[in-house]
């Protein structure tokens, strides 16, 4: 009876415990930490970090820190690319000296392990990474068999780093996805660059299905940072799927003969609806236009005239590219009774 009672009582607590995490940091929240901490809300800095779509990197308050600490040192980053480069570089710091004292590890091998641990996460599918000294648990990827010449000790240094989130259950996993879709990138890239297999490596990104070439779907955020530096794949991409040049990490570090191309091709699409989704993501129809643009986007207002859609898609480049020299076209457009441009 005893037995029973105890048991009981066990049910009843076991029932009572209850797991919580720490919810995402939303803009409002953001605002006013970053204001807490000095940072002045028409700071270029933060304004660059929302124009560049960039906000979802910070999600803790620690993140809030970090950009602070960028405004001591940094200027205004120029482009995503760059952004994204000075999280990675920020993160790799070990945040308590007396812990970078015991366990030293220098930059540049921080970014060598860093870099095919991210690239064994994506090409696995799984987003933890098992703590060198985590025997009780033989969930999520051993740290060990990816980097097998180093020794425990340096691994654990690496685990630690803030690029991770803090260890639970004895594994970590990247503290942002973005960020590790960047760093898998810049492995191809390195891979690339190596002289290895060309073939193999666009072999992960392209496949026939039912005789046609298409992107692998979850290599596809991959894909759109790596073309930044591979003139070979980018083309190969936009060929099959000219829309991916809106999905670019930093399209406007693309060259603009790609650009000026693809626009063309997602209008010349859109009247047959094979690419549809694009009017509702402003950033990245933000980060995408730019004044070298103004000619084919003022050629394509009049060409597809009466198709409604191209037009309302062509309308939010000017809006959100901010291309001053074509509003009176825009204006046209928007004040034509004869038209049915619900959005406008």
């Amino acid at each position: 009876e005893a037995h029973a009672k105890l048991e009981e009582e066990t049910e009843k607590t076991e029932m009572n415990f209850y797991l919580v995490t720490l919810k995402n940091l939303d803009s409002k929240q953001v605002i006013s930490l970053a204001q807490f901490f000095g940072i002045n809300h028409d700071n270029d800095f933060f304004k660059k970090t929302i124009e560049l779509d960039a906000i979802n990197l910070i999600n803790r308050p620690e993140d809030v820190i970090i950009m602070h600490n960028y405004l001591k040192i940094f200027n205004a980053p120029s482009n995503r690319k760059d952004l994204f480069e000075k999280v990675f570089l920020s993160r790799l710091k070990e945040r308590d000296q007396n812990r970078a004292n015991i366990y030293p590890l220098s930059i540049d091998d921080s970014k060598k392990g860093i870099l095919r641990i991210a690239a064994a996460a994506t090409l696995t599918h799984q987003s933890t990474i098992r703590v060198p000294d985590g025997i009780h648990n033989q969930s999520g990827l051993d740290v060990l068999s990816i980097l097998p010449d180093w020794d425990n000790n340096k691994c654990a240094a690496l685990l630690s780093r803030p690029i991770f989130d803090e260890a639970i259950y004895e594994t970590v996993r990247f503290h942002h996805r973005s960020v590790r879709e960047y760093l898998t990138a810049k492995w191809f890239q390195q891979l690339l660059n190596q002289h290895t297999s060309r073939q193999k490596i666009e072999g992960l990104f392209f496949r026939q299905q039912y005789g046609i070439d298409v992107i692998v779907p979850n290599m596809r955020p991959i894909l759109s940072w790596l073309m930044l530096w591979d003139n070979r794949l980018l083309q190969k991409a936009i060929q099959l799927s000219p829309e991916i040049i809106f999905e670019c990490g930093e399209p406007q570090l693309l060259p603009v003969d790609y650009r000026r191309q693809s626009i063309h091709d997602v209008c010349d699409k859109m009247t047959s609806q094979v690419v549809r989704g694009l009017v509702q993501d402003y950033q990245k129809l933000q980060r995408f236009a730019a004044s070298d643009l103004v000619d084919d986007i003022d050629a394509l207002l009049q060409k597809y005239h009466q198709h409604d859609e191209v037009k309302y898609f062509l309308l939010l480049l000017i809006w959100q590219g901010k291309l001053l020299t074509l509003v009176p076209q825009a204006y046209t457009i928007a004040t034509d009774q004869t038209l049915s441009l619900i959005h406008i």
